[in-house]
């Protein structure tokens, strides 16, 4: 056999299995192709509370950037992932109302009754005392309070944590109760707060009130 008839059988091989491994690499996909899911909101927890709670929504479809709206007031919000969101319950009236979820995009989803809402009341003796007089405040709040929620006396504008600049008390875990204190002998604009388990988060403000 010449050299020549021996090279031409090697190279067809060689070009066969070229052409066939080329096939094998470039054949399309038949399998499934899995969409996202759709924008939904399942859950949220807890399901009551007060103003300023922190709650966990969860559903699906959720986008970095989505917003929430409790009672159609918008929450501080965090979008954990697509099936998880933390965000804080902005103020609302006493009731049950209805979370929604909205992406950029503009799609939303609603959870229709998702949320109630509790709140705390503060009622005062006067909303005009002369300084150093008596003034009462009363409250009323949900049931299985912390015990270091508590009651301060601010002057009107400032931040609460100039609580020691005034007076303030815990409630040790009472749904109700009743403080007497003394008016400051500085004339001006103050409001009680309710405040949270030790921290400076209020969710009620009495009425002003003005010692001249």
């Amino acid at each position: 056999m010449r050299l020549a008839e021996a090279v031409v059988p090697i190279v067809s091989v060689v070009l066969a299995l070229g052409v066939s491994g080329c096939d094998e690499r470039s054949r399309p996909s038949t399998g499934p192709t899995v969409g996202a899911l759709p924008l939904a909101v399942t859950a949220i927890v807890p399901k009551t509370g007060l103003m300023n709670s922190t709650v966990r929504i969860s559903g699906t479809g959720f986008s970095p950037g989505a917003i929430v709206t409790v009672g159609g007031k918008a929450a501080n919000t965090l979008v954990i992932n697509s099936t998880l969101i933390t965000a804080t319950t902005p103020a609302n009236d006493a009731g049950t109302v209805d979370v929604v979820v909205t992406n950029p995009s503009g799609q939303s989803a609603q959870l229709a009754g998702g949320f109630t809402y509790e709140v705390v009341t503060l009622s005062v003796s006067s909303t005009v005392v002369a300084p150093g007089g008596q003034l009462t405040v009363s409250w009323v709040a949900p049931g299985g309070r912390s015990a270091v929620d508590w009651l301060g006396f601010f002057k009107l504008g400032d931040p609460s944590t100039n609580y020691e600049s005034g007076w303030w008390d815990y409630t040790n875990g009472a749904t109700s109760g009743t403080f007497v204190l003394t008016a400051p002998t500085q004339a001006g604009q103050y409001e009680f707060r309710y405040l949270l388990d030790d921290g400076y988060v209020d969710v009620a403000r009495s009425t002003p009130i003005t010692v001249e």
